[in-house]
């Protein structure tokens, strides 16, 4: 959990070499004022049955740029819920970027959900 006053600058990389039967939970929650840039970035590499969740919830309030970058390579049976909620105020911009390199018998959920609030 984050609160940020004013200009203010995050950079978030998280990546992830898993083998054999793995879970991962990864939160994030980003409470913003004023103009700010958030940048997150997850690489992930996963290698036999792995189950992976990513929950990203942003509040901003005014100027804000959101830039939301996901690259996931994965091989064999795994299954990948990516969730991300963001609610928004003022004028804001928001960029989501997911880049996915599958092998076969892998199946993926991508649920994406944006709130705008004025």
């Amino acid at each position: 959990k984050v609160q940020i006053l004013h200009k203010t600058r995050i950079v978030v990389r998280i990546k992830v070499q898993t083998l054999h039967k793995t879970r991962i939970v990864v939160r994030i929650k980003v409470q913003i004022l004023h103009k700010t840039r958030i940048v997150v970035r997850i690489k992930v590499q996963i290698l036999h049955k792995t189950r992976i969740v990513v929950r990203i919830k942003v509040q901003t309030l005014h100027k804000t740029r959101i830039v939301v970058r996901i690259k996931v390579q994965i091989l064999h049976k795994t299954r990948i819920v990516v969730r991300t909620k963001l609610q928004t105020l003022h004028e804001t911009r928001i960029v989501i970027r997911t880049k996915m390199q599958i092998s076969p018998e892998a199946g993926i959920v991508i649920r994406d959900s944006v709130k705008d609030i004025v």
